[in-house]
């Protein structure tokens, strides 16, 4: 945890703290915590699996990557044809074989899991209501179990991504009292334009 003082003081806030997820386990996101115990949850359900799957916007795909690394397994990796090239990049450097698909997040979404079924392969999602994104979520609640092992706090600010560490957010700060506020970027708001919609909305962004 870094402590924001000079922030905190323009704000007139008691304090405020970054938890700081920019090189754990080596890479530069809190992703691995998810996706780690995802798939081990997974592997316990289906250990001949070889080969592990999933779609990504960058970390997350490298996070699955890098376990399928640790682990001796093969890893397919589906992005958005938008994604950055320095993404795939790192995700190929992790080991994995890395698909382009033509449209949005949500096409690649769709080819992952056609792909995990049609081959028989384990799909590590984070997104969707039961199995691996379930256990992402789970896997997220790690980071703020830490947080609240250094210090107390009424109130966490959170991105919304696609959900996952929201939803483990939200979980942690009903356990112990806490407020949680989502923030999203004007250029990926579809939480807030969801809302504002009172149905799901897809928005276009930019590559990421």
């Amino acid at each position: 945890m870094r402590e924001l003082v000079g922030i905190a003081e323009e704000l007139g806030i008691g304090a405020l703290l970054v938890k700081d997820e920019s090189a754990r386990l080596g890479l530069p996101a809190f992703k691995i915590l998810g996706a780690s115990w995802a798939a081990e949850c997974a592997l316990r359900e289906r250990p001949e699996t070889h080969t592990l799957v999933a779609a990504s916007a960058g970390n997350h795909g490298r996070a699955v990557a890098r376990v399928a690394a640790m682990r001796g397994l093969g890893c397919r990796i589906f992005l958005p044809e938008r994604a950055l090239a320095a993404r795939r990049e790192a995700i190929e450097r992790e080991g994995a074989n890395v698909m382009v698909v033509a449209g949005s997040y949500e096409d690649a979404v769709a080819a992952a899991e056609a792909d995990a079924r049609r081959r028989g392969l384990l799909l590590i999602a984070d997104v969707g209501a039961a199995g691996p994104p379930a256990w992402v979520i789970d896997g997220y609640a790690t980071l703020f179990e830490e947080a609240h092992d250094q210090a107390a706090y009424d109130l966490l600010l959170v991105p919304v991504g696609v959900g996952s560490l929201a939803a483990a957010a939200a979980r942690h700060a009903a356990a112990v009292g806490a407020s949680v506020v989502g923030v999203e970027p004007a250029t990926a708001a579809c939480l807030t334009e969801s809302l504002a919609s009172g149905r799901p909305v897809a928005v276009e962004t930019p590559g990421t």
